[in-house]
Protein backbone atom coordinates (compact mmCIF):
# COMPACT_ATOMS: atom_id res chain seq x y z
CA UNK A 1 0.00 0.00 0.00
CA UNK A 2 1.27 3.58 -1.35
CA UNK A 3 0.02 6.85 0.44
CA UNK A 4 1.13 10.62 1.18
CA UNK A 5 1.45 11.44 4.56
CA UNK A 6 0.64 14.97 5.60
CA UNK A 7 1.39 15.61 9.36
CA UNK A 8 2.54 18.59 11.18
CA UNK A 9 5.07 17.36 14.21
CA UNK A 10 6.17 19.69 17.37
CA UNK A 11 9.15 18.82 20.07
CA UNK A 12 8.34 18.76 23.36
CA UNK A 13 10.07 19.44 26.77
CA UNK A 14 8.01 16.66 28.43
CA UNK A 15 4.38 15.34 28.64
CA UNK A 16 3.23 18.37 30.57
CA UNK A 17 4.41 20.80 27.56
CA UNK A 18 2.21 18.31 25.50
CA UNK A 19 -0.81 19.00 28.03
CA UNK A 20 -0.43 22.69 27.24
CA UNK A 21 -0.54 22.26 23.61
CA UNK A 22 -3.85 19.84 23.50
CA UNK A 23 -5.67 22.31 25.77
CA UNK A 24 -4.71 25.49 23.43
CA UNK A 25 -5.41 22.96 20.05
CA UNK A 26 -9.05 22.13 22.15
CA UNK A 27 -9.92 26.29 21.01
CA UNK A 28 -10.04 25.34 17.62
CA UNK A 29 -10.89 21.60 17.12
CA UNK A 30 -13.61 19.16 19.27
CA UNK A 31 -10.89 16.69 20.60
CA UNK A 32 -11.59 13.57 22.17
CA UNK A 33 -9.38 11.69 24.15
CA UNK A 34 -8.58 7.75 22.04
CA UNK A 35 -6.18 4.71 22.66
CA UNK A 36 -2.77 4.88 24.08
CA UNK A 37 -0.78 2.14 21.84
CA UNK A 38 2.64 1.17 22.38
CA UNK A 39 5.14 1.34 19.22
CA UNK A 40 8.02 -0.61 18.64
CA UNK A 41 10.29 0.16 15.49
CA UNK A 42 13.14 -1.34 14.32
CA UNK A 43 14.94 0.69 11.78
CA UNK A 44 16.79 -1.42 9.08
CA UNK A 45 19.74 -0.33 6.46
CA UNK A 46 22.55 -1.88 4.24
CA UNK A 47 26.45 -1.71 6.01
CA UNK A 48 26.64 1.03 3.35
CA UNK A 49 23.78 3.10 4.92
CA UNK A 50 22.11 3.15 1.13
CA UNK A 51 18.73 3.55 1.97
CA UNK A 52 19.92 6.95 4.06
CA UNK A 53 21.62 7.96 1.30
CA UNK A 54 18.71 7.88 -0.81
CA UNK A 55 16.35 9.59 1.65
CA UNK A 56 14.52 6.21 3.17
CA UNK A 57 13.76 5.26 6.32
CA UNK A 58 13.06 1.44 6.33
CA UNK A 59 11.44 -0.24 9.51
CA UNK A 60 9.58 -3.35 11.13
CA UNK A 61 7.01 -2.01 13.43
CA UNK A 62 4.88 -3.67 16.31
CA UNK A 63 1.94 -2.13 17.70
CA UNK A 64 0.58 -3.29 20.75
CA UNK A 65 -2.96 -1.00 21.51
CA UNK A 66 -3.90 -0.93 25.25
CA UNK A 67 -7.14 -2.50 23.21
CA UNK A 68 -7.19 -4.99 20.94
CA UNK A 69 -4.73 -7.65 19.22
CA UNK A 70 -1.00 -6.75 18.37
CA UNK A 71 0.11 -5.91 14.96
CA UNK A 72 3.04 -6.08 12.62
CA UNK A 73 4.23 -4.00 9.54
CA UNK A 74 6.81 -3.48 7.27
CA UNK A 75 7.31 0.14 6.59
CA UNK A 76 9.55 2.58 4.37
CA UNK A 77 8.84 6.39 4.03
CA UNK A 78 10.53 9.38 2.60
CA UNK A 79 12.87 11.43 5.31
CA UNK A 80 11.18 14.82 5.61
CA UNK A 81 13.11 17.32 7.64
CA UNK A 82 13.18 21.56 7.77
CA UNK A 83 11.27 24.30 8.96
CA UNK A 84 7.88 23.43 7.04
CA UNK A 85 4.95 23.44 9.67
CA UNK A 86 3.17 20.98 7.19
CA UNK A 87 5.31 18.04 5.79
CA UNK A 88 3.94 15.59 3.16
CA UNK A 89 5.93 12.44 2.24
CA UNK A 90 5.35 9.24 0.53
CA UNK A 91 5.14 6.14 2.67
CA UNK A 92 4.98 2.54 1.14
CA UNK A 93 3.37 -0.28 3.52
CA UNK A 94 2.42 -3.68 4.22
CA UNK A 95 1.59 -5.89 6.50
CA UNK A 96 3.26 -8.77 8.57
CA UNK A 97 1.89 -12.21 9.91
CA UNK A 98 4.19 -11.62 12.76
CA UNK A 99 7.97 -10.87 14.00
CA UNK A 100 10.07 -11.20 10.87
CA UNK A 101 13.99 -11.51 10.40
CA UNK A 102 15.99 -9.38 8.70
CA UNK A 103 17.09 -12.33 6.41
CA UNK A 104 13.74 -13.22 5.78
CA UNK A 105 11.95 -10.34 4.77
CA UNK A 106 8.67 -11.31 3.01
CA UNK A 107 7.96 -10.17 -0.87
CA UNK A 108 5.70 -7.30 -1.36
CA UNK A 109 5.86 -2.64 -2.03
CA UNK A 110 8.55 -2.69 1.00
CA UNK A 111 10.86 -5.44 0.03
CA UNK A 112 10.80 -4.33 -3.73
CA UNK A 113 12.51 -0.85 -2.66
CA UNK A 114 15.00 -2.85 -0.21
CA UNK A 115 15.84 -5.08 -3.32
CA UNK A 116 16.07 -1.98 -5.76
CA UNK A 117 18.56 0.24 -3.29
CA UNK A 118 20.33 -2.32 -0.83
CA UNK A 119 23.38 -3.87 -2.80
CA UNK A 120 24.31 -6.23 0.63
CA UNK A 121 21.86 -6.89 2.91
CA UNK A 122 20.11 -5.25 5.94
CA UNK A 123 20.94 -4.84 9.55
CA UNK A 124 19.82 -3.05 12.55
CA UNK A 125 20.25 1.16 12.57
CA UNK A 126 17.73 1.47 15.17
CA UNK A 127 15.83 0.48 17.56
CA UNK A 128 12.86 3.14 18.86
CA UNK A 129 10.12 2.33 21.36
CA UNK A 130 7.26 5.25 21.63
CA UNK A 131 4.57 5.48 24.40
CA UNK A 132 1.57 6.80 22.17
CA UNK A 133 -1.27 8.50 23.24
CA UNK A 134 -4.13 9.12 20.76
CA UNK A 135 -6.66 12.39 20.43
CA UNK A 136 -9.28 12.20 17.87
CA UNK A 137 -9.38 15.91 16.57
CA UNK A 138 -12.46 17.03 14.14
CA UNK A 139 -13.73 20.65 12.64
CA UNK A 140 -17.05 20.92 11.20
CA UNK A 141 -17.45 16.89 11.22
CA UNK A 142 -15.78 16.77 7.89
CA UNK A 143 -12.19 17.24 8.52
CA UNK A 144 -10.57 14.69 10.69
CA UNK A 145 -7.13 14.21 12.05
CA UNK A 146 -5.60 11.97 14.72
CA UNK A 147 -3.31 13.76 17.24
CA UNK A 148 -0.48 11.77 19.19
CA UNK A 149 1.67 12.89 21.81
CA UNK A 150 4.52 10.77 21.58
CA UNK A 151 7.37 9.34 24.61
CA UNK A 152 10.10 8.33 22.36
CA UNK A 153 12.99 5.83 24.01
CA UNK A 154 16.20 5.31 21.91
CA UNK A 155 17.18 1.59 23.03
CA UNK A 156 20.09 -0.37 22.03
CA UNK A 157 20.76 -3.99 21.89
CA UNK A 158 20.63 -5.08 25.22
CA UNK A 159 16.81 -3.25 25.02
CA UNK A 160 18.53 -0.43 27.30
CA UNK A 161 17.38 3.15 26.98
CA UNK A 162 20.08 5.19 25.71
CA UNK A 163 17.99 8.55 24.77
CA UNK A 164 14.88 10.44 24.81
CA UNK A 165 12.85 12.84 23.67
CA UNK A 166 8.77 14.04 23.17
CA UNK A 167 6.79 14.98 19.99
CA UNK A 168 3.51 15.58 19.26
CA UNK A 169 2.13 15.15 15.83
CA UNK A 170 -0.80 15.94 14.06
CA UNK A 171 -1.98 13.51 11.05
CA UNK A 172 -4.32 14.78 8.53
CA UNK A 173 -6.84 12.01 7.78
CA UNK A 174 -10.00 13.56 5.89
CA UNK A 175 -11.24 16.36 4.24
CA UNK A 176 -9.09 19.62 2.84
CA UNK A 177 -5.61 19.08 3.40
CA UNK A 178 -5.24 22.78 3.94
CA UNK A 179 -6.63 22.24 6.75
CA UNK A 180 -3.89 21.22 8.73
CA UNK A 181 -2.14 24.42 7.70
CA UNK A 182 -5.05 26.87 9.27
CA UNK A 183 -4.92 24.44 12.38
CA UNK A 184 -1.46 24.87 12.66
CA UNK A 185 -1.48 28.88 11.83
CA UNK A 186 -4.13 29.11 14.73
CA UNK A 187 -2.39 27.13 17.49
CA UNK A 188 0.99 28.48 17.43
CA UNK A 189 -1.18 32.18 17.82
CA UNK A 190 -2.01 30.44 21.37
CA UNK A 191 0.72 28.73 22.23
CA UNK A 192 4.39 28.70 21.35
CA UNK A 193 5.75 26.01 19.07
CA UNK A 194 8.79 24.21 18.28
CA UNK A 195 8.79 22.45 14.90
CA UNK A 196 10.29 18.86 14.69
CA UNK A 197 12.75 19.16 11.88
CA UNK A 198 13.81 15.76 11.93
CA UNK A 199 11.67 12.54 11.63
CA UNK A 200 11.89 9.65 14.39
CA UNK A 201 15.01 7.99 13.33
CA UNK A 202 17.10 10.74 12.16
CA UNK A 203 17.02 12.31 15.62
CA UNK A 204 17.25 8.98 17.43
CA UNK A 205 20.73 8.84 15.14
CA UNK A 206 21.91 12.40 15.98
CA UNK A 207 20.78 11.89 19.85
CA UNK A 208 22.83 8.49 20.15
CA UNK A 209 25.83 10.32 17.93
CA UNK A 210 25.44 7.09 15.38
CA UNK A 211 28.72 7.25 13.90
CA UNK A 212 30.51 4.37 14.84
CA UNK A 213 27.05 2.26 14.24
CA UNK A 214 27.89 3.76 10.31
CA UNK A 215 31.06 1.38 10.06
CA UNK A 216 32.11 -0.82 7.19
CA UNK A 217 35.19 -2.48 7.77
CA UNK A 218 37.93 -1.94 5.16
CA UNK A 219 41.21 -3.35 4.54
CA UNK A 220 44.39 -1.57 4.18
CA UNK A 221 44.90 -2.60 0.45
CA UNK A 222 41.55 -1.06 -0.51
CA UNK A 223 41.61 2.39 -2.58
CA UNK A 224 41.44 4.69 -0.07
CA UNK A 225 38.95 7.35 -2.10
CA UNK A 226 35.47 5.32 -1.49
CA UNK A 227 36.73 4.91 2.64
CA UNK A 228 37.00 9.22 2.14
CA UNK A 229 33.95 9.86 0.46
CA UNK A 230 31.77 7.51 3.10
CA UNK A 231 33.53 9.60 5.70
CA UNK A 232 32.32 13.21 3.74
CA UNK A 233 28.84 11.55 3.88
CA UNK A 234 28.73 10.94 7.01
CA UNK A 235 30.02 14.07 8.23
CA UNK A 236 27.55 16.28 5.95
CA UNK A 237 24.48 14.24 7.29
CA UNK A 238 25.41 14.79 10.60
CA UNK A 239 25.87 18.46 9.68
CA UNK A 240 22.66 18.82 8.03
CA UNK A 241 21.13 16.92 11.24
CA UNK A 242 22.50 19.34 13.67
CA UNK A 243 21.99 22.64 11.82
CA UNK A 244 17.70 21.05 11.69
CA UNK A 245 18.07 20.87 15.62
CA UNK A 246 20.49 24.22 16.00
CA UNK A 247 17.17 25.42 13.79
CA UNK A 248 14.59 24.06 15.84
CA UNK A 249 15.43 26.61 19.40
CA UNK A 250 18.84 27.59 18.82
CA UNK A 251 19.77 24.54 20.92
CA UNK A 252 23.56 24.81 21.60
CA UNK A 253 24.21 20.91 21.46
CA UNK A 254 23.13 21.70 17.77
CA UNK A 255 25.55 23.99 17.16
CA UNK A 256 28.41 22.40 19.29
CA UNK A 257 28.26 19.39 16.81
CA UNK A 258 27.80 21.09 14.02
CA UNK A 259 31.28 22.93 14.37
CA UNK A 260 32.35 19.81 15.27
CA UNK A 261 31.80 17.47 12.19
CA UNK A 262 32.51 20.51 10.56
CA UNK A 263 35.91 20.22 11.55
CA UNK A 264 35.88 16.85 11.33
CA UNK A 265 35.06 17.06 7.17
CA UNK A 266 37.71 19.92 7.34
CA UNK A 267 40.16 16.93 8.52
CA UNK A 268 39.01 14.45 5.50
CA UNK A 269 39.44 17.07 2.86
CA UNK A 270 42.79 17.79 4.18
CA UNK A 271 43.87 14.38 3.66
CA UNK A 272 41.43 13.62 0.34
CA UNK A 273 43.59 16.57 -1.35
CA UNK A 274 45.23 14.46 -3.93
CA UNK A 275 41.77 13.84 -5.50
CA UNK A 276 40.67 17.75 -5.70
CA UNK A 277 40.75 19.85 -7.88
CA UNK A 278 40.87 23.51 -7.19
CA UNK A 279 37.48 24.09 -7.46
CA UNK A 280 36.78 21.54 -4.84
CA UNK A 281 39.24 23.02 -2.33
CA UNK A 282 36.88 25.85 -1.67
CA UNK A 283 34.81 23.94 0.15
CA UNK A 284 37.39 23.95 2.73
CA UNK A 285 36.76 27.54 3.10
CA UNK A 286 32.86 27.42 3.16
CA UNK A 287 32.77 25.12 5.88
CA UNK A 288 35.35 26.66 7.65
CA UNK A 289 33.04 29.77 7.46
CA UNK A 290 30.07 27.97 8.09
CA UNK A 291 31.60 26.91 11.56
CA UNK A 292 33.12 30.15 12.28
CA UNK A 293 30.12 32.00 12.13
CA UNK A 294 29.07 29.62 15.02
CA UNK A 295 31.53 29.81 16.96
CA UNK A 296 30.35 33.58 18.86
CA UNK A 297 26.92 31.93 19.54
CA UNK A 298 28.80 28.37 21.07
CA UNK A 299 31.60 30.55 23.02
CA UNK A 300 28.24 32.67 24.19
CA UNK A 301 26.75 29.57 25.71
CA UNK A 302 29.77 28.11 27.09
CA UNK A 303 30.61 31.20 29.21
CA UNK A 304 26.97 31.71 30.15
CA UNK A 305 27.02 28.45 31.68
CA UNK A 306 30.42 28.97 33.27
CA UNK A 307 29.25 32.09 34.73
CA UNK A 308 26.45 31.17 36.18
CA UNK A 309 28.29 27.89 37.97
CA UNK A 310 30.82 30.91 39.29
CA UNK A 311 27.93 32.49 40.90
CA UNK A 312 27.41 29.22 42.93
CA UNK A 313 30.34 29.19 43.76
CA UNK A 314 32.09 32.86 44.67
CA UNK A 315 30.37 33.81 48.38
CA UNK A 316 28.42 36.61 49.39
CA UNK A 317 27.33 37.44 45.87
CA UNK A 318 24.34 39.37 46.41
CA UNK A 319 21.38 38.38 44.34
CA UNK A 320 20.58 41.65 42.33
CA UNK A 321 23.89 42.26 41.22
CA UNK A 322 24.01 38.51 40.08
CA UNK A 323 20.71 39.42 38.25
CA UNK A 324 22.56 42.14 36.59
CA UNK A 325 25.27 40.00 35.43
CA UNK A 326 23.22 37.63 33.96
CA UNK A 327 21.39 39.93 32.29
CA UNK A 328 24.47 40.85 30.39
CA UNK A 329 25.02 37.50 29.40
CA UNK A 330 21.49 36.55 28.15
CA UNK A 331 21.90 39.92 25.76
CA UNK A 332 24.83 38.80 24.18
CA UNK A 333 23.50 35.57 24.33
CA UNK A 334 20.76 36.46 22.20
CA UNK A 335 22.46 38.39 19.51
CA UNK A 336 25.01 35.93 18.96
CA UNK A 337 21.54 33.69 18.44
CA UNK A 338 20.36 35.64 16.08
CA UNK A 339 23.46 36.46 13.64
CA UNK A 340 23.71 32.26 14.17
CA UNK A 341 20.25 31.83 12.80
CA UNK A 342 20.81 33.99 9.96
CA UNK A 343 23.72 31.78 8.65
CA UNK A 344 22.20 28.79 9.71
CA UNK A 345 18.92 29.69 7.86
CA UNK A 346 20.49 31.01 4.57
CA UNK A 347 20.01 29.82 1.32
CA UNK A 348 23.67 29.58 0.59
CA UNK A 349 23.80 27.26 3.67
CA UNK A 350 21.44 24.95 1.44
CA UNK A 351 23.40 25.64 -1.95
CA UNK A 352 26.79 24.75 -0.19
CA UNK A 353 24.82 21.19 0.98
CA UNK A 354 23.79 20.35 -2.09
CA UNK A 355 26.85 20.70 -4.02
CA UNK A 356 28.95 19.33 -1.30
CA UNK A 357 26.41 16.10 -1.57
CA UNK A 358 26.59 16.22 -5.66
CA UNK A 359 30.48 16.28 -5.45
CA UNK A 360 30.35 13.25 -3.66
CA UNK A 361 27.78 11.77 -5.87
CA UNK A 362 29.30 12.58 -9.03
CA UNK A 363 33.05 12.73 -7.98
CA UNK A 364 35.36 9.34 -9.62
CA UNK A 365 38.26 8.03 -8.24
CA UNK A 366 41.14 9.67 -9.96
CA UNK A 367 44.22 7.93 -8.01
CA UNK A 368 42.44 4.65 -7.68
CA UNK A 369 46.99 3.41 -7.26
CA UNK A 370 46.31 5.22 -3.51
CA UNK A 371 45.02 2.65 -0.98
CA UNK A 372 44.05 2.88 2.63
CA UNK A 373 47.19 2.17 3.97
CA UNK A 374 48.99 4.11 1.10
CA UNK A 375 46.97 7.10 2.65
CA UNK A 376 47.09 6.15 6.08
CA UNK A 377 50.57 5.71 7.75
CA UNK A 378 51.80 9.07 6.25
CA UNK A 379 48.77 11.14 7.59
CA UNK A 380 48.89 9.50 10.78
CA UNK A 381 52.83 9.88 11.29
CA UNK A 382 52.56 13.17 10.11
CA UNK A 383 50.23 14.50 12.50
CA UNK A 384 51.71 12.25 15.64
CA UNK A 385 55.25 13.68 14.58
CA UNK A 386 53.84 17.22 15.25
CA UNK A 387 52.67 16.60 18.42
CA UNK A 388 55.85 15.32 19.45
CA UNK A 389 58.05 18.06 18.15
CA UNK A 390 55.81 19.99 19.70
CA UNK A 391 56.00 18.66 22.87
CA UNK A 392 59.89 18.43 22.80
CA UNK A 393 60.27 21.94 21.71
CA UNK A 394 58.21 23.71 24.28
CA UNK A 395 59.05 21.82 26.77
CA UNK A 396 57.80 22.75 30.25
CA UNK A 397 56.83 26.16 29.08
CA UNK A 398 53.87 25.31 27.95
CA UNK A 399 52.02 28.95 27.98
CA UNK A 400 48.08 29.31 27.20
CA UNK A 401 48.44 29.85 23.34
CA UNK A 402 50.58 27.03 23.36
CA UNK A 403 47.96 24.55 25.16
CA UNK A 404 45.11 25.79 22.83
CA UNK A 405 47.89 24.80 19.77
CA UNK A 406 48.32 21.89 21.38
CA UNK A 407 44.88 21.10 21.44
CA UNK A 408 44.61 21.76 17.75
CA UNK A 409 47.29 19.23 17.01
CA UNK A 410 45.69 16.26 19.50
CA UNK A 411 42.04 16.82 17.71
CA UNK A 412 43.64 16.33 14.15
CA UNK A 413 45.17 13.48 15.06
CA UNK A 414 41.97 12.29 16.63
CA UNK A 415 40.20 13.14 13.53
CA UNK A 416 42.26 11.38 11.49
CA UNK A 417 42.80 8.47 14.16
CA UNK A 418 38.85 7.95 13.59
CA UNK A 419 38.60 8.58 9.77
CA UNK A 420 40.65 5.30 9.36
CA UNK A 421 39.49 3.41 11.82
CA UNK A 422 37.62 0.88 9.63
CA UNK A 423 41.65 -0.22 8.74
CA UNK A 424 43.04 -0.16 12.23
CA UNK A 425 40.46 -2.22 14.31
CA UNK A 426 40.03 -1.61 18.13
CA UNK A 427 43.29 0.12 18.96
CA UNK A 428 42.09 3.27 17.01
CA UNK A 429 39.24 3.69 18.53
CA UNK A 430 41.17 3.00 22.57
CA UNK A 431 43.81 5.80 21.42
CA UNK A 432 41.43 8.02 19.87
CA UNK A 433 39.29 7.44 23.22
CA UNK A 434 42.58 8.79 25.25
CA UNK A 435 42.82 11.93 22.93
CA UNK A 436 39.38 12.61 23.32
CA UNK A 437 39.77 12.60 27.10
CA UNK A 438 43.07 15.03 26.65
CA UNK A 439 41.62 17.70 24.07
CA UNK A 440 38.43 17.91 26.95
CA UNK A 441 41.15 18.59 29.31
CA UNK A 442 42.76 20.90 27.40
CA UNK A 443 39.50 22.62 26.01
CA UNK A 444 38.66 23.52 29.35
CA UNK A 445 41.44 24.73 29.74
CA UNK A 446 40.91 27.33 26.67
CA UNK A 447 36.86 27.77 27.94
CA UNK A 448 38.65 29.43 31.19
CA UNK A 449 40.90 31.44 29.23
CA UNK A 450 37.66 32.77 26.99
CA UNK A 451 36.23 33.29 30.26
CA UNK A 452 39.02 35.72 31.34
CA UNK A 453 39.26 37.87 28.23
CA UNK A 454 34.77 37.62 28.43
CA UNK A 455 34.96 38.77 31.61
CA UNK A 456 36.76 41.89 30.94
CA UNK A 457 35.09 42.60 27.94
CA UNK A 458 32.15 42.56 30.16
CA UNK A 459 33.53 45.10 32.43
CA UNK A 460 34.12 47.63 29.90
CA UNK A 461 30.56 47.86 28.38
CA UNK A 462 29.25 48.66 32.62
CA UNK A 463 28.42 52.73 32.17
CA UNK A 464 31.15 54.27 34.91
CA UNK A 465 29.26 55.84 38.10
CA UNK A 466 28.79 54.68 41.51
CA UNK A 467 26.01 52.49 40.81
CA UNK A 468 27.92 50.36 39.05
CA UNK A 469 30.37 49.83 41.81
CA UNK A 470 28.92 46.40 42.99
CA UNK A 471 28.89 45.33 39.96
CA UNK A 472 32.08 46.05 38.66
CA UNK A 473 33.41 44.89 42.11
CA UNK A 474 31.71 41.39 41.12
CA UNK A 475 33.07 41.22 37.98
CA UNK A 476 36.91 41.80 39.01
CA UNK A 477 36.38 38.97 41.61
CA UNK A 478 35.01 36.74 38.72
CA UNK A 479 37.96 37.55 36.56
CA UNK A 480 40.39 36.93 39.04
CA UNK A 481 38.65 33.60 39.90
CA UNK A 482 38.70 32.24 36.24
CA UNK A 483 42.43 33.67 35.59
CA UNK A 484 43.51 30.61 39.08
CA UNK A 485 41.24 28.47 37.16
CA UNK A 486 42.78 28.27 34.07
CA UNK A 487 46.78 28.24 36.14
CA UNK A 488 45.48 25.53 37.53
CA UNK A 489 44.26 23.84 34.43
CA UNK A 490 47.14 24.99 32.70
CA UNK A 491 49.83 23.12 35.23
CA UNK A 492 48.42 20.01 35.12
CA UNK A 493 49.58 19.81 31.59
CA UNK A 494 53.54 21.25 32.84
CA UNK A 495 54.10 18.45 35.48
CA UNK A 496 55.72 15.12 34.44
CA UNK A 497 52.70 13.20 34.35
CA UNK A 498 50.51 15.39 32.42
CA UNK A 499 53.00 15.19 29.58
CA UNK A 500 53.89 11.79 29.57
CA UNK A 501 49.21 11.18 29.52
CA UNK A 502 49.93 12.56 26.26
CA UNK A 503 53.18 10.98 24.96
CA UNK A 504 52.95 7.65 25.72
CA UNK A 505 49.85 7.08 23.30
CA UNK A 506 51.66 9.01 20.86
CA UNK A 507 54.43 6.99 21.02
CA UNK A 508 52.46 3.85 20.82
CA UNK A 509 51.15 5.02 17.85
CA UNK A 510 54.55 5.55 15.89
CA UNK A 511 55.77 2.57 17.03
CA UNK A 512 52.96 1.10 15.30
CA UNK A 513 53.13 2.49 12.28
Amino acid sequence: MQFEEIEAKFLLADVSEGERVLRALAQFCRLVAADVEYVDDCYVDSAKRELLAAGLGCRIRQVEPSRGQRRWSLECKALAHGGESVKHRQETSQPLAGPVSLLELPSGPVRKVLDATLTTPPEVLLSLRNRRQHYHATIDESHEFDVCVDAVSVRDAADGELAAFHELEIEFLRGDPATLETLVRNLSTACSLTISRLGKLERGLWLTGARAALRVAWAPGQPAWPLLVEELAQDLRMIGMSRDVALEAMDPEGVHLLRTNVRRLRTALAIAEPWLVEEELQFTKAFRALAGALGELRDSEVFRGQTQELLQRLPAVKARVAEQVVGLLDAAHMAAGRQAQAVLAAPSTDILFRRFADFLERREDSRPELTVADLMRPQLLRRARAIRKFLRRRGRRLTDDDLHRLRILVKHLRYALEIFAPALEGRALRLAATLRRLQDRLGAHQDACVAVARTGQLAQQVPMGPHARELLVLLGRMQRQREIDARELRNTFLDRRGRKALNRPVRRLLRSL
